[in-house]
């Protein structure tokens, strides 16, 4: 079971207004958010919806960008779960994000420990991860002056569920 499926209640009380979830795959955070899944396996290789899909948009960043354009709005709130540790630049993809979010609204970030990942599978790492934090702490106390002048901390936990960590943002600029 996909460790958002266990989490979904710790989550729901954040969930505010029209909400993205970035990386859904199969399980999105809420029935009624907007998901957002590209099909790529870790492998590189497109999974293909044959796989099974909870996404609304599956066709790329332009029909994102499209489906914002035509419904002349930002998100309320943005949610991702364990897809920007797959970013060799993850503040820099989290920037981009941000011009999805109205201003006010909330960013939610579920993460993995990647040394407790590796303790829950038998010491085995996931070689799509291309970045790596030590929980919430790490992961604010290293964002770049651009991005932390954007995003105010509403709320962080160091340790959610088997190997995650989580952070609340509302953005301010």
């Amino acid at each position: 079971m996909p460790e958002i499926n266990k989490l979904k209640e710790e989550i729901a009380p954040w969930l505010v207004g029209c909400v993205l979830d970035l990386g859904c795959g199969r399980n999105k955070v809420a029935d009624y958010a907007v998901g957002v899944d590209f099909g790529i396996h870790y492998d590189g290789k497109m999974k293909g919806l044959k796989l099974g899909t909870a996404a609304n948009i599956t066709s790329g960043w332009e029909a994102l960008h499209e489906f914002c354009v035509e419904h002349k709005s930002t998100f309320d709130t943005l949610f991702s779960s364990h897809l920007l540790e797959d970013y060799r630049q993850p503040y820099g993809i989290l920037l981009r994000w941000l011009r999805l979010v109205r201003i006010g609204g909330r960013v939610i970030l579920l993460l993995p420990i990647e040394q407790k990942y590796r303790e829950a599978t038998g010491g085995k790492s996931n070689r799509a991860h291309k970045s790596e934090w030590l929980g919430a702490t790490d992961f604010i106390e290293r964002m770049p002056k651009k991005l932390a002048e954007r995003l105010h901390v509403l709320y962080s936990q160091d340790e959610i569920g088997r190997w995650s960590f989580m952070v609340v943002f509302r953005r301010d600029k």
